[in-house]
């Protein structure tokens, strides 16, 4: 195991090269990949830090659920916008679910009157 360095994802990917989960310069899917396996602990963990430093943790579980799976979108083309990546559409299962999460993350990105929290500067 000498490929352990500094670099996260350049190991991540070396491993996964390795273990035969996805081929050479597949980085960006394998960063993906693990990202859906820890939703559950991206969700958690926003509500804890929306609890410390934001609404006081009450905008609910689902709500911070849908927010996790914001780090597993991909742009689908220039004129469609984005869209979930293959592990997260697996892991939600219902096209309706997808697009209320879509929008969700949206409004929280852009800030808008029908976001939950405060836009950062």
């Amino acid at each position: 195991m000498g490929y352990i360095g500094s670099d996260f994802l350049s190991n991540l990917n070396t491993i996964a090269i390795e273990k035969g989960f996805i081929g050479p310069g597949s980085l960006n899917d394998a960063h993906h990949e693990f990202m859906a396996a820890y939703v559950t602990a991206m969700a958690a963990s926003l509500k804890r830090w929306d609890t410390t430093n934001g609404s006081g943790g009450t905008l609910g579980d689902d709500y911070y659920t849908s927010m996790a799976f914001g780090g597993l979108m991909i742009e689908a083309n220039p004129n469609d916008g984005f869209t979930f990546n293959d592990a997260a559409k697996a892991l939600i299962n219902n096209p309706k679910k997808e697009n209320e999460i879509l929008q969700i993350i949206f409004n929280e990105q852009e800030g808008n009157t029908d976001a939950k929290g405060e836009k950062c500067d």
